[in-house]
């Protein structure tokens, strides 16, 4: 009886069942940190936008913030996808920036909830 040396169809199939299940969880987590790298960098753009504009508003006199309010926000369109601010003068002064999917109803102050970020003057 001879011996064969090397290895079996069925062990050849279960070794590339295993390095395609691991390369497949290795492009899930490069996918997860792709999307949250993303959504970094666009919080990061809007806290400086919300920076400039908390600065220009201490600065400026009456009749040129509304001037400054409409560039701000061409600036936000360009910088955030679907970005828009507003600035609210009453009953509470604070300003909001909103992008991508945020709005008004689900944006909590202070909290980092996806596309929007607000900031309440006292």
């Amino acid at each position: 009886m001879q011996k064969y040396k090397g290895f079996s169809l069925i062990e050849l199939l279960i070794s590339f069942l295993l390095l395609a299940t691991l390369l497949l969880g290795i492009d899930a987590l490069q996918i997860n940190s792709m999307r949250a790298a993303s959504e970094n960098y666009y919080f990061v753009v809007a806290q400086q936008q919300m920076s400039v504009i908390q600065e220009r508003l201490s600065m400026l006199n009456h009749d040129e913030i509304n001037t400054f309010i409409s560039t701000w926000n061409v600036q936000n369109q360009n910088a955030l996808p679907d970005g828009r601010g507003i600035v609210r003068r009453k009953p509470d002064r604070g300003v909001s920036i909103y992008w991508g999917k945020g709005d008004e109803q689900n944006c909590k102050t202070g909290s980092r909830s996806e596309g929007c970020l607000q900031v309440i003057f006292e």
